[in-house]
């Protein structure tokens, strides 16, 4: 039983609509299009500061509909400031459009393999696809994937949080391997995934290679990082919800004196850290979204809930694409939003930075 077909006998026990599923499908995946479109005019990747000079620039979008075979698709059409930019993902009068090439990048997306797409195309309409042809038409996807990892990260970051979570991957057998993954807030509020590996295991390696990636992405400076210790975790963070930095003085040296015979190592490490009331620095009003690391576990528990249809994903690049778009769709989503707490005091933040 190949991928595809786990997902749909997923969704069939669970009584939902395939055809409503493939038209949210091919929406999102024709609108993620008509971005790729706008950036290859532009020049410039979405995020790349160093393109805002080049004369034009993103400027909006407008609504349209299209009707296709799953349903009609509500469809968001990216503008240039100079009005010259011109979208070929979809005619430009017609409203209709039966073609198969937006389901297989769909497809694509999700991580399904080229071998599977072409064996799905040819038993659901009889037309059968080249694994060549298949490739081409996704070739777009798989170079989505590298402009994520290589593009150009905005200089100053509030904090940046780290964590780790597991997806099934087949290497040579099938086993859980490891999303190292860093989410950053700008000072303005923006959030956004910024980075990731994937590794066997978690380790302090790859970590240390994922905060290298980031500072060549162009992360200049960072006030926090928020990383989790979960076996003592509960007792930590009492310091932090302390509401005065004295009062937190004083729970760290409770905490210290708690856990040192049990946790010698750690706590000699700790006591020898400068920096672990840096927290108390920061406006109250923020102070409860960034002393956990609940917003990226967060993300984490929305990755495992779309992974839970998939048996494993075939092979790195499958992953790749999978994770590439989650990432995509949260960025575009928090784009120009101000995380809470964030909005009162931009000001106070951007002054924090050297």
């Amino acid at each position: 039983m190949n991928q595809f077909t786990t997902e749909i006998m997923y969704a069939l026990a669970r009584k939902e609509d395939l055809t409503e599923i493939f038209r949210q499908h091919l929406e999102a995946a024709i609108n993620e299009l008509l971005q790729t479109e706008l950036t290859e005019f532009l020049g410039y990747s979405r995020y790349n500061r160093e393109g805002f000079n080049t004369g034009n620039s993103r400027n909006g979008k407008y609504l349209r509909t299209f009707d296709t075979k799953y349903g009609t698709l509500n469809l968001e059409i990216p503008r240039d400031r100079n009005g010259e930019f011109q979208q070929h993902t979809l005619p430009a009068y017609d409203r209709r459009s039966d073609a198969l090439e937006e389901t297989v990048i769909q497809l694509y997306r999700k991580g399904i393999t080229t071998s599977e797409i072409a064996e799905l195309i040819e038993k659901m309409y009889g037309s059968f696809y080249t694994l060549q042809t298949i490739s081409t038409i996704t070739k777009a996807v798989t170079e989505q994937v590298q402009a994520f990892h290589e593009r150009t990260l905005h200089s100053q970051y509030v904090c940046i949080y780290l964590d780790a979570t597991y997806l099934p991957l087949r290497r040579d057998t099938v086993a859980k391997e490891a999303i190292h993954l860093a989410l950053g807030i700008r000072p303005d509020g923006t959030k956004e995934i910024l980075n990731y590996q994937v590794a066997p295991t978690e380790s302090a390696g790859i970590w240390r290679e994922l905060l290298e990636t980031l500072k060549n992405q162009g992360i200049e400076e960072a006030l926090l990082f928020v990383t989790d210790r979960k076996e003592i975790m509960n007792d930590f963070k009492q310091i932090h919800q302390t509401k005065e930095k004295e009062q937190a003085v004083q729970a760290l040296s409770n905490f210290l004196t708690k856990w040192q015979k049990r946790y010698s190592k750690i706590i000699k490490k700790l006591e020898e850290q400068e920096n672990l009331l840096t927290f108390f620095e920061f406006q109250s009003s923020i102070r409860s979204s960034i002393y956990s690391t609940n917003l990226i576990e967060g993300f984490n528990k929305h990755l495992k809930r779309n992974t839970k249809k998939k048996e494993q994903f075939p092979n790195e690049e499958s992953l790749d694409r999978f994770l590439v778009t989650q990432f995509l769709d949260y960025n575009n989503k928090h784009d120009g939003h101000c995380h809470r707490g964030f909005s009162h005091d931009r000001d106070t933040l951007e002054s924090m930075f050297v």
